[in-house]
């Protein structure tokens, strides 16, 4: 029934009872909690590291682009010999080993498995002393080749330095140790003992040569894991004095696998024309000293890469394993590969493929313009 508000209106508006209270909409709340919620999930799942690694696939660079000359004639290159390499991460985060468990593109690897068990930081100086064997390797095994007298020297090269031992910040990567306590070091054996000598909190002297430079370095000792006193150098074990001044700016890239490269970009740039010709070349493998390849890691990864920058040749150790080959040659795709032994096997690969052979013999490559 339709009654007169008493309290309404003079003119007797009619007036009709309040209907129940209307609820108040929920969904913003809602919406804002699940948006809190995911902000959560994604940092937590950011921040929480797991005990694995993971290789996934990497880049190319032009070797040739790394590589400059001293005392002797550089030539330009026009060729292009890609150093391949995969992206490595350490103790990945909860997204990127969800990622990693789908992608079959990225490999995981149980950190003690891929670590030996290794401090993190220890792992990282031995890739890049590895680095600097390789460089020291590919150098010389590129300029014997090419017909230059290289010869061993004394003492004993920095390859890496430890962040948290005494001599970081002191001795640096690239140095030159000749002597301890004032007596010359032939060989890492012998730096390695005469530092064993003394015990943790002791002093020692060693006699740096840096670039044309010799510095006095008063290094403590630390204890290692295994109670013996350490300095923090990982050092090389050999040294050499080379001829030609060669520098390869890797960056940041570690490990052995680039030394092929690095040797074949060497002899590309002391000789005319180019070493792969028209094409463009993947390569990995390590080196030694006598030009001699060897297997890498990753290979399926850098296959994949070498496919994805439009490779036409993909020189790769031939001594790797059958499952390492079979994923290597399952991710190339169309990109030949050839399988090679040593630095000479390499060479003749690439003249067979239309690249331009190399002078050899008793005689250094072109020297004119050497300083």
């Amino acid at each position: 029934m339709t009654t007169l508000d008493p309290a309404g209106p003079a003119n007797g508006t009619p007036w009709e009872p309040p209907g129940p209270p209307r609820r108040r909409r929920r969904w913003p709340w809602v919406i804002l909690g699940l948006v809190v919620a995911s902000i959560v999930v994604g940092a937590a799942g950011s921040a929480i590291r797991l005990p694995y690694y993971a290789i996934a696939p990497g880049d190319a660079l032009d070797v040739n682009d790394l590589v400059t000359i001293e005392g002797a004639r550089q030539y330009p290159t026009h060729d292009e010999l890609l150093l391949l390499f995969v992206k490595q991460r350490a103790r990945v985060n909860v997204w990127r080993w969800i990622e990693a468990s789908i992608d079959p593109d990225i490999d995981l690897f149980e950190e003690p498995d891929f670590t030996g068990g290794a401090d993190p930081e220890l792992v990282r100086a031995q890739s890049r002393r590895e680095m600097a064997a390789s460089q020291v390797h590919a150098k010389k095994a590129a300029l014997e080749i090419l017909g230059y007298e290289v010869t061993r020297t004394e003492g004993v090269g920095v390859g890496a330095v430890l962040e948290s031992m005494p001599a970081a910040g002191i001795v640096h990567e690239g140095d030159v140790v000749v002597a301890v306590d004032g007596r010359p070091v032939a060989d890492h054996e012998a730096l390695v003992a005469a530092v064993h000598r003394r015990a943790p909190g002791d002093v020692v002297e060693l006699r740096v040569r840096r670039g044309t430079r010799t510095v006095d370095v008063t290094v403590g000792t630390a204890t290692g894991e295994d109670g013996r006193p350490v300095v923090g150098l990982l050092l090389l074990e050999e040294h050499y004095d080379l001829p030609v001044d060669v520098t390869i700016d890797t960056g940041r890239i570690g490990g052995p696998s680039a030394g092929l490269a690095m040797a074949l970009a060497v002899i590309d740039a002391l000789t005319p024309g180019g070493l792969a010709g028209d094409l463009r070349v993947a390569v990995t493998g390590t080196i030694d000293a006598d030009g001699s390849v060897g297997g890498v890691g990753g290979l399926g990864q850098k296959a994949l890469t070498a496919r994805t920058v439009g490779a036409d040749l993909f020189l790769m150790p031939e001594d790797e394993s059958p499952k390492e080959l079979e994923r290597a040659r399952a991710r190339a795709g169309d990109v030949e590969i050839v399988f090679v032994r040593t630095l000479d096997d390499a060479l003749r690969a690439l003249e067979h493929a239309g690249g331009d052979p190399i002078g050899r013999g008793d005689e250094p490559a072109e020297v004119a313009d050497a300083a």
